[in-house]
């Protein structure tokens, strides 16, 4: 009986030292678990590369786009009298922008040449003021034009105006004489509407050959041209 109760209590040992073993082992993620609270980064290596965002410094600048760059740069480089008016060259494009949107323009015009010239028709008149000056250009007009400027462009003689060579300004009319002076159809025509294209002539009848040309549209934008010599 006693050999029996020996062997039933070193049985109960062993068993009590599995339990133990077994629960010591089940513990062992609980203690990991505790360790794992530090923060881990799991962001893989090739997504930690910084990303310019729109106010970064890499992010393209809302104010220097390729179009209005140019259009800053064009305006540091223009050229203005003492007048203020704009100075060109003959040859040299010249333009009326849209009032909405400044880097497009409504009207675009050249002035091709400025130089004397004689009356070919059979009732011209001779200059009142003493000489005929003939402006050449090419002009041409958007669709926008008809919600700008009453919707047409003028380059009459009644635009311009001259400064003489002493720098004052001529108080007559450069309409003078000129009208059946040369073919109506070698002339400007006075109201260019919106979506067309022209080329003509502009007869200034002037009292001397040389000075400068101002073109006043209007009474905002004005350019001028000196006038060659002949």
């Amino acid at each position: 009986m006693k050999i029996n109760l020996a062997i039933y209590a070193v049985g109960l040992l062993a068993l009590t030292g599995c339990s133990t073993a077994e629960s010591d082992t089940a513990e062992t993620p609980e203690t990991a678990d505790v360790s794992s609270t530090a923060p881990v980064d799991s962001t893989p290596p090739s997504e930690l590369v910084a990303t310019p965002s729109a106010t970064s410094s890499l992010a393209p600048s809302v104010t220097s786009t390729p179009a209005e760059a140019e259009e800053a740069e064009e305006a540091e480089e223009a050229e203005t009298s003492v007048r203020g008016n704009l100075v060109k060259d003959i040859g040299e494009p010249a333009g009326i922008s849209n009032t909405e949107d400044r880097s497009i323009n409504v009207i675009d015009f050249t002035v091709t040449s400025i130089a004397p010239t004689e009356c070919t028709e059979e009732y011209a008149q001779p200059p009142v003021n003493g000489h005929y000056l003939a402006v050449q250009m090419d002009v041409v007009t958007q669709p926008e034009l008809k919600d700008e400027f009453s919707g047409s462009f003028y380059a009459d003689a009644g635009t311009w105006k001259l400064i003489q060579a002493d720098g004052t300004t001529f108080n007559g009319m450069l309409y003078g004489n000129s009208y059946g002076c040369l073919p109506e159809t070698a002339i400007l025509p006075q109201s260019i509407g919106p979506g067309e294209t022209a080329s003509g002539t502009v007869l200034l009848d002037v009292p001397a050959l040389e000075g400068t040309l101002v073109l006043s549209y209007l009474g905002e934008d004005a350019w001028e041209w000196v006038i060659p010599e002949s």
